[in-house]
Formats: structure tokens, C-alpha cells, sequence
């Protein structure tokens, strides 16, 4: 029997390290394996940035949509965040002062950034309420590798989720504890929703569409080819 039979019979399928063997290599042509050997997916794996921030009104979806982004990114709840390093809920800090609920957000993003910020892909969920803060903003725009995504709903919708998590316990938020909660909250949807807009790489319709299917549109949009481009330049994409 051939040096090379023999091979075959002793190992038909698997390739052997060098290292094994006191003989060079060369004369132990081990054949490939015909299964071919899966690589971990990656969603979006030419862009020229490494930090997604998913922006929104209160009730949007950001942090299930987060969740659902996968595997290879490491996803932080910006609440959850505050939470960890005040002991406090969101709501309760702001019970206790907008301003110094503003100063625990943006503290928290500064130390999300710092920690995080090179991992191969960071997706962080914000605060509905995050393009009302300026130190928080201008820690975003800073970010030369972090993109933007605006998950947009209704005013009317979003208004339908607030009242259907206060009557599962949560109350009304108490920046919209005012004689006429819904009026207040159309007007502040209105203005932040043009705010996000303005600062938003992509923008995506979230009615009637579960966070994979969210997550799905944001990372095609991402990895289209008008997004693989150098930091700082503005685009706007948005997904039906």
C-alpha cells in the first residue's frame, strides 16, 4: 500500500496539525475535509463604525430592538445603565430633578463610550428623552464611528403604549404629569421627533413591526453601500 493510501484510510477526513508529526508536512498531504466550516455571521461587517445608538420616543422599542440586534454585538440599556451606577431608577432621578437626572444620563453614556466603545460592535438603547439633554448629544456627535437610528412611531401610537404600560403599573411618566397628559405628550412628541429626525443616520418606521424585523431593516440600511463612508458625514436613510 502507497504512503499515500495509507493516509487516506488513517485520516479521510480530518486535517492534521504539523505539529503532530517529527516528519515535515510536505510528505503527509492530508486531504481537505469536503464539510465546509462555518463562519460566525457578522450583520454588517464593512461598515466604517463600530457603535450604533437606537433613538426614539419613550415606548419605541429601543431596547427590545436592541436585544434583538444578535450575538456579535454587545447591547446596553442606557436606563439600565443609570440604574447600576445610582441605584435609582430613571423616573425616580427625575422626580428628584430634570437636571439631575440629565447629568446621571449623560454620565452614563460617557462611561458606556468609555467602556464599551471598542468592542466590534456596540449597540446602545437611549433614553426617549436623551435629544433633550445637550451633554448627551454632544458626546453622540463626538463619536466618530457611531451611527444613529431614529425608530420612529406616531404620536398617537406612541401615546397608545404609555397608556397601556400605566394601566400594567407604571404610571404616567412625570415629565407628562400635567393637567392634560396627552396634550403635553403630542406637543413633546412633535418637537423631539423633529429633533431625532435632524440628527438621525437612518430612520426606520417601527409601526406594526416586531423588533427583529426592525433590527433587520437597520442593519440592511447599514450595510448598504451609502453608509460605508468615512466618519462625520451626514446621511438619511429611511425604511418603509
Amino acid at each position: 500500500m502507497s504512503d499515500e493510501s495509507l493516509q487516506s484510510e488513517i485520516f479521510p477526513l480530518f486535517p492534521v496539525p504539523c505539529s503532530l508529526f517529527p516528519v515535515p508536512c510536505s510528505l503527509f498531504p492530508v486531504p481537505r475535509s469536503p464539510f465546509p466550516i462555518p463562519h460566525p455571521p457578522s450583520p454588517i461587517p464593512h461598515l466604517k463604525m463600530n457603535i450604533i445608538a437606537l433613538a426614539g420616543p419613550k415606548h419605541c422599542g429601543k431596547s427590545s430592538v436592541c436585544r434583538a440586534w444578535g450575538a456579535s454585538a454587545v447591547c446596553c440599556d442606557l436606563d439600565d445603565i443609570i440604574e447600576k451606577r445610582t441605584g435609582k431608577s430613571p423616573r425616580a432621578l427625575f422626580t428628584e430633578g430634570a437636571e439631575k437626572f440629565r447629568a446621571a444620563e449623560a454620565e452614563a453614556l460617557a462611561a458606556v463610550l468609555r467602556d464599551y466603545g471598542q468592542a466590534s460592535q456596540l449597540v446602545i438603547a437611549l433614553g426617549g428623552g436623551i435629544i433633550d439633554n445637550e451633554a448627551a448629544v454632544a458626546l453622540l456627535k463626538n463619536q466618530p464611528h457611531l451611527k444613529i437610528i431614529f425608530l420612529e412611531i406616531s404620536a398617537d401610537e406612541a401615546w397608545r403604549r404609555i397608556e397601556s404600560a400605566a394601566r400594567e403599573g407604571q404610571g404616567i411618566p412625570p415629565f407628562l404629569d400635567t393637567p392634560d397628559p396627552r396634550k403635553t405628550h403630542h406637543a413633546l412628541h412633535t418637537r423631539r421627533a423633529a429633533a431625532y429626525r435632524s440628527i438621525a443616520d437612518i430612520i426606520v418606521d417601527c409601526e406594526n413591526k416586531n423588533p427583529q424585523q426592525i433590527a433587520g431593516e437597520a442593519m440592511n440600511a447599514l450595510s448598504s453601500s451609502e453608509f460605508n463612508h468615512e466618519p462625520h458625514e451626514q446621511h438619511e436613510r429611511k425604511t418603509k
